[in-house]
């Protein structure tokens, strides 16, 4: 899988440079600084964006360096402070080749939980950004089952906006508000970003998702439609059962796959409400 290379805008001096399109970049990423060739370094903020209005710092430099970082997002650019004189740092940032798929999650506007979006589709690297001035504290939850059962993943306390990221596999998603005040609430902006978690030597191009069988799936086979077209048919599934109580297995001849499906044969019938946890990638 080929990498990516973008080079950051440079401000003219103190201040945000422009943003750059990092939508085809994978989870991780190599950031490398140079010097501003001054007497004294400033600090270089990295910053990221996954609404295109609003940013949150990701990392900081005071002189040149280079550093890895996990992030999946859709825009990325550079922040100056303390510069005095010299030239502004120059910043290049490498990824694997990925795409970052993005969703907007509802917050509601006291305590509560909002409606719940499914993110069965998106990658294991996920970027939570949550912007905005708000009060009390914002959860970020995540279901495997369906909704029935909940767990927090990500927590925001009270009026700190910002970025978090994990790898982690959720068929849904949403946000729950705690301890939030009558009087100037706020209502907090939630977007995920995912995306694969980088090239391992085996291909790249990842996509990660939960199926749910509707019942009536047997062991004919059935159509699994991918979340997202593919640049080619030429990949690989890998299926396995996520906390079924049969124990099956699956085959997915690739004589069937194209760039919007492929086929998957189970052991055994599938039930309402079973769960196949799907990993596709390239093969090249």
């Amino acid at each position: 899988m080929s990498n990516v290379f973008v080079a950051l805008p440079q401000p003219a001096g103190n201040g945000p440079g422009a943003g750059v399109d990092a939508s085809s970049m994978g989870a991780y990423k190599t950031i490398v600084i140079g010097s501003s060739g001054g007497v004294y370094e400033p600090v270089t903020t990295i910053e990221v964006s996954n609404d295109g209005t609003n940013w949150s710092p990701l990392t900081s430099f005071t002189g040149p360096d280079t550093r890895t970082v996990l992030v999946a997002c859709d825009q990325m650019r550079m922040n100056v402070s303390r510069f005095i004189d010299g030239t502004v740092p120059v910043v290049d940032v490498g990824a694997p080749r990925d795409s970052v798929y993005l969703s907007t999650l509802v917050a509601t506007a006291g305590n509560g939980s909002g409606a719940s979006v499914d993110t069965s589709s998106m990658g294991l690297a996920k970027t939570v950004q949550v912007t905005g001035p708000f009060m009390g504290t914002v959860n970020i939850d995540i279901s495997e089952d369906g909704g029935s059962t909940w767990a927090t993943q990500f927590s925001f306390i009270p009026g700190s906006p910002g970025i978090q990221s994990a790898i982690v596999v959720a068929e849904l998603m949403r946000v729950t508000r705690s301890g939030v005040p009558v009087v100037s609430p706020g209502l907090p902006t939630v977007v995920v970003a995912a995306t694969a978690i980088g090239d391992d030597g085996g291909g790249g191009n990842r996509q990660a998702f939960i199926y749910t069988a509707t019942g009536s799936e047997t062991s004919a086979g059935f159509t699994v439609n991918l979340p997202f077209p593919r640049a080619s048919s030429r990949y690989g599934v890998l299926a396995t059962g996520a906390g079924l109580t049969d124990l099956l297995s699956f085959d997915c001849p690739s004589v069937d796959y194209t760039v919007n499906s492929f086929f998957c044969i189970p052991s055994a019938n599938l039930t309402l409400g079973d769960k196949i946890f799907f990993l596709v990638e390239d093969l090249t």
